[in-house]
């Protein structure tokens, strides 16, 4: 079924335009709901849906399990680009198995072409959730968040895979069964696998990436490896205890300026009862050239642990600590939203022409200035 955006009339999914208002008819996703998949999956409730798909909480309907199932719509999943990656992501995900990684269970297509994806459910709340709702975070709540994503990666950089799509956005807090706090790594949909063909989604010139969390060497098209993935940890540990992201250009241009050449404020600047150690370990994993920065997850993190031995918390700190996982349930969202903004997940294409004068320079020898949103 296809719905219209204005006037909210349902249609027949043969059916492009609305007749009453011209409008181009989107996929009904919602419509899933109460639905059950090749006879096995209840779509129960809608989590969330955005320009890449939908995720759903649903059951199986003999087991009794419930699990994730992410959609991909019908118009995108003819583009075999998706495909591809929604493919990549499920593969990805079942080469190395983690705790603290997002499980696939399955991959499969309807009668009628529509690919969808089970996942592990995880009853928790993405880390951005938590960061709008907190404002910032300790040193010592960044570090025990993080840390057990560095495990996940320190697996997955030494199987060659890397995520390259670090973000708040894909990483879910909830609570194990113990009921301390679980964390948890999404959407490996554009990770770099070096045991497969990822040519058709990398190519010279075209980054993938969030903008706000792109390493020096994503913004320049070169050849990364897992300090990439280091340089995104640092900005969103950054991010964490700061209440703000180092590099805020409003633009893809400032963007890629800022990240190819400015230097962030050093942590202690910005919040004064951070040491100037734990400062300069989060400084040391935002350097522009990979060699600088730590080599690896396990070295990244020991810094910080051995940091944290400088900061100093006040007893209703350490009870915030304890206080971190709270219960509000948002479910397995991994997906790029519909607003085409800077905190989606975007393709950056290089063109040859630059309009911003204090970043020509760097910007021509990188990628160029137009960008393109997709």
């Amino acid at each position: 079924m296809k719905i219209c955006p204005t006037c909210k009339k349902q249609y027949d999914s043969t059916v492009n335009i609305c007749p009453e208002d011209n409008e181009i008819l989107e996929e009904n996703l919602a419509a899933l709901v109460g639905k059950t998949l090749d006879g096995q999956y209840l779509i129960e409730k809608l989590l969330g849906q955005g320009g890449m798909g939908a995720v759903f909480l649903a059951r199986h309907t003999m087991l009794g399990d419930q699990v994730a199932i992410k959609v991909m719509p019908s118009g995108i999943s003819k583009s075999s680009d998706y495909q591809r990656r929604f493919l990549r992501e499920a593969k990805t995900a079942r080469q190395f198995s983690h705790a603290n990684v997002v499980a696939v269970h399955d991959l499969r297509t309807t009668q009628d072409g529509m690919f969808y994806m089970v996942l592990e459910y995880v009853n928790g709340h993405t880390l951005n959730d938590e960061l709008k709702k907190r404002r910032k975070f300790l040193p010592k709540e960044a570090v025990d968040i993080l840390n057990p994503i560095g495990d996940a990666l320190t697996m997955a950089h030494s199987l060659g895979i890397i995520h390259r799509d670090l973000k708040p956005d894909n990483i879910m807090i909830g609570k194990a069964k113990d009921g301390s706090m679980l964390v948890k790594l999404l959407d490996l949909g554009i990770a770099k696998v070096k045991s497969v063909d990822v040519t058709a989604l990398t190519v010279t010139g075209q980054i993938l990436g969030t903008p706000h969390y792109m390493s020096p060497e994503q913004w320049n098209g070169d050849e990364i490896d897992g300090r990439a993935d280091i340089y995104s940890l640092g900005i969103i540990l950054y991010e964490l205890v700061a209440g703000v992201r180092p590099f805020s250009g409003k633009t893809i241009q400032k963007l890629a300026y800022e990240h190819s050449v400015t230097t962030a404020p050093l942590l202690c600047k910005i919040v004064g009862s951070v040491s100037e150690e734990f400062s300069k370990v989060v400084e040391k994993a935002l350097e522009k050239e990979p060699d600088k920065r730590p080599n690896g997850c396990q070295e990244l993190f020991a810094e910080l642990k051995n940091a944290l031995k400088y900061e100093v918390y006040s007893n209703e700190d350490l009870l915030q600590c304890e206080t971190l996982v709270t219960s509000k349930p948002i479910g397995t969202v991994g997906f790029s939203g519909n607003n085409t903004t800077q905190e989606n997940q975007v393709t950056l294409i290089a063109k040859t022409e630059n309009t911003h004068a204090e970043s020509k320079q760097v910007a021509e020898k990188t990628f160029g200035s137009i960008a393109t949103l997709v």
